[in-house]
């Protein structure tokens, strides 16, 4: 791995797949049962793309470890989601454990993922990026694109077309990052911007792409996925088959 790589880790945040548990509003179009199956393919396409960008990677569940199966211990560490209502407290709590201090060369990193912090030794991360499980088109090159970034940037944002983001990244977590984000509504990147603009970061956007939510995201995709199978070089760069 290239320095960047070492020095920039991912956090994913992933719920473990249970029948009728996450995916709410894409199950009400499609059914229980064929959420949980899209949710076990999105799962398994994130663990795919993350694993191939070779960017140290922590799997960070709710509510408890599991699909270990999809995320192999050999690739990825595991923690759990610090338990708050607030998705920005969870997300800070995220970039913040992947900021923490790190092994130094020779250690085994998965050791004692939690000991890290107390760690004299160790280095800290020059950046942190977190994603969810909802964005299959994106690519282990735009995840190494935005790691590289956070060599000069201040943040890295991916921008959804619904108006959300599916990748964040940055070099620290101010308190206020958070601040006055509304959650859940078409505003959440627009007002990512303006924090960054409020807190004077020099920031980096990536290229804006689809999540999946809702049975037209999801029909969607499966029509881009059916159209790439003719593409090589795009399965290629997402490691499916």
């Amino acid at each position: 791995m290239t320095t960047t790589m070492n020095r920039v880790g991912l956090a994913i945040l992933a719920r473990k797949a249970e029948l009728g548990k996450g995916k709410t509003r894409l199950a009400k179009g499609i059914g229980v049962p064929q959420a949980f199956e899209a949710y076990k393919h999105l799962i398994a396409v994130t663990a795919s793309v993350t694993k191939a960008s070779q960017l140290p990677c922590t799997v960070i569940f709710d509510p408890e470890v599991g699909d270990t199966d999809v995320w192999p211990s050999e690739y990825f560490d595991y923690s759990l989601q610090v338990q708050s209502t607030n998705l920005g407290d969870r997300i800070a709590a995220g970039l913040e454990g992947v900021l923490a201090k790190v092994p130094p060369s020779g250690v085994d990193s998965r050791a004692s993922t939690h000991a890290l912090s107390g760690n004299a030794h160790g280095t800290y991360r020059q950046g942190a990026l977190i994603m969810g499980t909802d964005c299959p088109t994106l690519t282990p090159a735009m995840l190494q694109e935005a790691a590289k970034a956070l060599e000069t940037k201040d943040a890295v944002l991916g921008p959804t077309f619904d108006g959300g983001f599916y990748l964040l990244g940055v070099r620290k977590v101010e308190p206020t990052l958070f601040d006055g984000v509304e959650w859940s509504t078409e505003r959440v990147a627009d007002q990512m911007i303006a924090a960054f603009e409020r807190l004077g970061y020099d920031y980096q956007l990536s290229p804006k792409l689809a999540d999946i939510d809702e049975k037209e995201d999801w029909e969607h995709y499966l029509t881009w996925r059916s159209q790439q199978q003719l593409n090589s070089e795009v399965l290629k760069d997402m490691t499916l088959s």
